[in-house]
């Protein structure tokens, strides 16, 4: 069955294609689809599915008419044999078609009640069908919520079994935290662990102030200060080069050291440290930056010009002691690495040993398991040593990915470093270039400035003797100019004073002229108590100080498009008031209103003269499903009792019992249709061609 939009859809084009629907009033108009849903609901949908089908308008009838005449002449004429009435051939003939008619009456009979019989069976294995289905159906969905609530239940025993390995976790890194705040507690200052702290070339001097001993807690904070310094250093030099992964990598160890010291010592040793860092820290600062003197340092340079070069005198450093520390370094470097390596090869030893535990214990569980299966033994025990000889080739590729990386490292370390000593060499080349040119530049200005002294006495003498000479010879010019330039200042300072600064500011950004700084600004109608006569335009176009200086043409464009429409709606005013007053006609408002008064009265009348006729009409149908109800409440009656054994070929008053029951069921139909059409919709002309229609249809 179509949906009630479709049959709304449907029910709009036979109205308006095939019924030719217009509507009657001068105000009223065609309804549309969503309109006609409230006639497509319910019981009406099929009344109305029928109506579409069946109906035609007088034109297509007429139409389909002429064309089945058209096709009846246009077509050959039969060929028919006339027979005589007294033949004996045609006697025999109708008795054998009489007979034959019979025969094939009585089994179409036949064939009518197996098929009522067939149609019943195909009924009752549909509803049984249907309700196998059913029933099915609801199996399905009890199985797939059994399903879903296993799947949850197992999701949940899974994460709570997740969460109750985590706790177990945390309880034993709690208990660990405690053991390590136990130890400590018990640790007295005795036991505690003391390290030689190593002191470079710069803090020999400060031996005597700094202790060359410091505890477990102090050496470990200070290696991770400086761990972290150095961290940090790399971050501003642009080492990483804002490689996020490259950085995360870094500051990974960073963690574990930060979390090792935690972890190991208590607060108080901690902020020991710290301190202790701070003011080693501190005092190196400080001595380093005494130790800085410029004036020292360039009063330390010697220098001798000797055969057009220039020589360094000043002390140079000790080769012995520059190569001393450098195998110093290396020898540290060496020793560190074997400890590394010899470390790294207990490691391993330790791991090996483990593997094999792991071993034996897979062996041992293996030969539980497959005890019975010698085949499936070997293959376990294979598949195991491939699986563990995979992580270990796994685990050996990590290692050699990260040590590539950190050689890789290493390798563009050395590269920068090189690069800059380059760059450092050519300077160093460069420098004696420049100082020649310098010097050549110094030798230039000092014969120049040689005789700069008495060329400067000179022409100072001649200044003086020239303004001597001006004074003397004009005194009354003097005195009147003296005078005119009185209070001139003053009053030029009160003229600046009152003149708005932003007018005589210029500047020359990314241009040779001159730019009021007024015409840079990016809202140059702020401030407006500058410019007076611009405040009163601004006030006039009502245009707000804080909009946009862009907006003021559109705003001024708009105003302009307003009053030329405001003018033509002037003018044609006038032009119909003269029009009027020469022909003598009424005012249009005047008429419009009239008019308008008019139509409510009218709508007041008809409401009041359709009101009663409306409410007559509802008590008729009212009665009318009433007498239904019982006609039904009867014929349902009847069809309990003695009406179900009719059979179709059993007609009374010529109808049988399906078309009484059609009957019955159409007629309801039509009057519950009526009422809901005259109840919803009683003021549009639209439900009253709906009505004539459908009572003409059913009629």
């Amino acid at each position: 069955m179509a949906s009630e939009g479709e049959l709304a859809c449907r029910l709009h084009d036979w109205v308006t294609n095939e019924m030719h629907f217009y509507p009657q009033g001068s105000h009223a108009s065609i309804p549309k689809p969503e309109q006609l849903k409230l006639l497509c609901r319910g019981p009406c949908a099929p009344i109305w599915q029928w109506v579409i089908k069946h109906v035609r308008s007088t034109e297509t009838v007429k139409t389909v008419t002429g064309n089945l005449a058209l096709k009846n002449k246009s077509s050959s004429p039969q060929y028919r044999v006339n027979y005589g009435v007294g033949g004996e051939q045609f006697e025999e003939t109708k008795c054998a078609l009489l007979e034959r008619r019979a025969a094939l009456s009585g089994e179409v009979t036949t064939t009518l009640r197996d098929v009522g019989h067939f149609e019943h069976e195909v009924e009752r294995i549909t509803a049984e069908v249907t309700e196998t289905e059913n029933k099915y159906q609801q199996l399905k969905m009890s199985i797939n919520t059994s399903r879903r609530k296993a799947a949850l239940l197992t999701a949940y025993c899974a994460r709570s079994a997740d969460v109750t390995a985590q706790y177990g976790e945390y309880v034993k890194v709690i208990n660990t935290r405690v053991q390590d705040i136990k130890q400590r507690a018990q640790k007295t200052l005795e036991t505690e662990e003391f390290y030689s702290r190593e002191v470079t070339q710069d803090e020999k001097e400060e031996e005597e102030q700094t202790s060359a001993l410091e505890t477990a807690s102090a050496k470990h904070v200070r290696e991770s200060c400086e761990l972290i310094g150095q961290f940090l250093q790399d971050m501003l030099s642009g080492t990483f080069a804002n490689d996020k992964s490259l950085i995360n990598k870094h500051k990974e160890p960073l963690w574990q050291k930060v979390e090792h010291v935690c972890g190991t010592f208590s607060a108080d040793q901690v902020m020991t440290g710290l301190l202790t860092y701070t003011s080693d820290t501190t005092s190196r600062l400080r001595t380093l930056t005494a130790r800085v003197d410029i004036r020292r340092d360039a009063q330390a340079l010697r220098f001798r010009y000797d055969g057009g070069e220039m020589k360094d005198l000043a002390n140079q450093p000790s080769l012995y002691r520059s190569v001393h520390q450098l195998l110093q370094e290396r020898n540290k470097e060496h020793f560190l690495s074997f400890i590394q390596c010899q470390k790294s090869q207990n490691d391993a030893r330790n791991l090996e040993q483990s593997v094999a535990m792991v071993k034996s214990r897979i062996d041992k569980k293996l030969e539980k398991v497959f005890a019975q299966k010698a085949a499936d033994l070997k293959l376990a025990r294979t598949l195991a040593d491939t699986e563990i000889e995979v992580d270990g080739h796994k685990a050996a590729l990590h290692s050699l990915s990260t040590e590539c990386e950190s050689l890789k490292e290493l390798v563009d370390r050395s590269a920068r470093h090189r690069q800059e000593l380059f760059t450092k060499y050519h300077r160093i080349q460069e420098f004696q270039e420049i100082t020649d040119a310098k010097q050549g530049v110094i030798q230039v200005l000092v014969k120049q400035n040689m005789n700069a002294q008495s060329r400067l006495d000179q022409q100072l003498a001649e200044i003086g003797g020239y303004l001597e000479r001006s004074f003397v010879s004009q005194p009354s010019h003097l005195t009147t100019t003296s005078g005119k330039l009185r209070d001139s200042v003053q009053r030029e300072v009160d003229s600046f004073a009152n003149l708005a600064l932003p007018y005589i500011m210029f500047s020359q950004i990314d241009s040779a002229l001159k730019t009021a700084v007024m015409d840079l600004s990016i809202h140059q109608l702020s401030p407006v108590h500058i410019r007076p006569a611009l405040q009163t335009v601004l006030e006039l176009l009502n245009f707000k100080t804080f909009q946009a200086p862009d907006a003021l043409l559109c705003h001024c464009v708009r105003l302009k498009e307003e009053i030329g429409e405001v003018l033509r709606r002037l003018e044609r005013e006038s032009q119909h008031t003269r029009h009027r007053n020469m022909s003598g006609e009424e005012d249009v408002v005047t008429q419009i209103r009239d008019t308008c008064e008019r139509a409510r009265e009218s709508d007041k009348r008809q409401i009041t003269q359709m009101l009663p006729m409306l409410q007559q009409k509802v008590a008729k149908t009212t009665v009318a499903l009433d007498n239904c109800n019982k006609t039904r409440d009867a014929a349902n009656a009847w069809w309990r009792e003695p009406g179900q054994s009719c059979v179709p070929w059993v007609k009374v008053d010529d109808r049988t019992l399906q078309q009484y029951m059609d009957q019955w069921t159409v007629l309801p139909r039509n009057y519950l249709l009526v009422y809901l059409l005259l109840e919803y919709h009683y003021e549009e002309d639209w439900n009253v061609c709906c009505i004539s229609l459908f009572l003409n249809i059913y009629s």
